[in-house]
C-alpha cells in the first residue's frame, strides 16, 4: 500500500478483514471498531494525518488477522459451550429433585 500511496484507514482494514473472514467461511465476524483498534495497537499500526501511508499488508499481517478471527470464534464457542453445560447440569439437578419427590410421594401412597 505504501507504494500505491494509499492512506491508512479503518475502512480499508475492515474491508480486508471481512474478505478474509468470508474466505474462511466465517459469517458472524463483523470487524467492529473495537476489533480494528485492538488490531492496530497489537500490530503497531498508527493512524496519522492523511500524508502518512502504511506499508503493504504482508502475509504475516493477513495470517494474524486469520488467527485473531479464529480466536474470537473459539472464545465465543467456549463461552456458549460452558453456558450450555451449566444449563444441562441445572436441568438434570431439577429432574433428579423432581424424581426424588415423586419417589417420596409414591412411598406414602
Amino acid at each position: 500500500m505504501r507504494e500505491e500511496k494509499l492512506p491508512v484507514s479503518y475502512s480499508g482494514f475492515k474491508t480486508e478483514a471481512l474478505k478474509i473472514s468470508s474466505d474462511l467461511g466465517l459469517t458472524n465476524f463483523k470487524a467492529s471498531n473495537g476489533y480494528l483498534q485492538k488490531f492496530f495497537f497489537r500490530n503497531r499500526i498508527t493512524k496519522r494525518v492523511a500524508t502518512h501511508y502504511i506499508q503493504k499488508i504482508t502475509n504475516e499481517v493477513i495470517e494474524n488477522i486469520k488467527k485473531f478471527v479464529i480466536d474470537i470464534i473459539s472464545l465465543r464457542f467456549d463461552f456458549l459451550k460452558q453456558k450450555l453445560e451449566q444449563k444441562i447440569t441445572r436441568d438434570l439437578s431439577n429432574i433428579i429433585v423432581y424424581l426424588n419427590n415423586l419417589n417420596v410421594l409414591y412411598l406414602f401412597i
